[in-house]
């Protein structure tokens, strides 16, 4: 299934997993992941490396504080507070 949620909600944690079709409604071997790092504004190869690295994992990151995501190396007050916005999404 194409955006298919692994676990937890869209933006919780880990990854999801993207399948494709081909023409003949074969799925193909190849499986993109992504995370929901990935489509924060800002957040590049090097930052969610750095992200990564300080927390040990993509649910770390989304439980992480603000002042938590702040202390990041790399990682400017406003950025840490998209960051901290995008998991914690009211509503």
């Amino acid at each position: 299934m194409i955006g298919q949620v692994i676990t937890g909600s869209p933006r919780s944690l880990l990854a999801r997993r993207t399948d494709t079709v081909d023409g003949r409604g074969r799925h193909s071997r190849a499986v993109r992941l992504t995370y929901p790092l990935d489509e924060i504004a800002g957040v590049g190869a090097l930052r969610k490396r750095a992200l990564l690295q300080h927390f040990g994992s993509a649910r770390a990151v989304a439980g992480a504080s603000l002042a938590d995501l702040e202390a990041v190396e790399g990682v400017s007050s406003a950025l840490a507070k998209k960051i901290y916005d995008f998991f914690h999404v009211s509503g």
